[in-house]
């Protein structure tokens, strides 16, 4: 019996699939995302601390506030912060990301001194340490607007 023409190119690809599977060069690379500097908590500065350091380096900063139970931030995480175009302009900052999951007495406090209204909040620092509240974003942004907004943060 003979196999029908379907089964032998379904066969063949998972040939091929496998092959490529275990070349040298590994498996397939995955795509950028936005690399942060810090995660508060869990880093031992605090947010002081990395403002401070990026006020003397001249660099802006980039601070997201986010929870594991937030959809909005997942779309984010899985769009724009991905996007190799928001990669790229994301470079330049020192970049913070506030866990605020556990819902602790730390997040919560900078939560509030943040004034974050929802999630995912982003804001920004001028790299002269000037708060840039005209910046701030709050939900979901696509990647366009993402790297115009952080071309605009200085």
């Amino acid at each position: 019996m003979t196999a029908s023409p379907i089964v032998g190119r379904l066969a063949a690809g998972a040939i091929v699939v496998g092959i490529a599977a275990c070349s040298p060069a590994g498996p397939l690379p995955t795509a950028d995302a936005v690399t942060w500097t810090a995660t508060l908590p869990g880093d031992p500065r605090t947010l002081d601390d990395l403002l401070a350091i990026a006020r003397a380096a001249h660099q802006p900063v980039w601070i997201e506030l986010t929870a594991a139970w937030c959809a909005a931030c997942r779309i984010v995480d899985q769009g724009a912060y991905r996007d190799p175009d928001v990669v790229r302009a994301a470079r330049r900052f020192l970049t913070i990301r506030i866990d605020t999951t556990a819902g602790d007495p730390l997040t919560t406090a900078l939560a509030t001194r943040l004034a974050a209204t929802g999630l995912p909040t982003l804001m920004f620092v001028g790299a002269d340490g000037t708060p840039l509240a005209d910046r701030r974003v709050v939900g979901t942004i696509a990647a366009p607007e993402l790297v115009a907004t952080l071309a605009e943060v200085r």
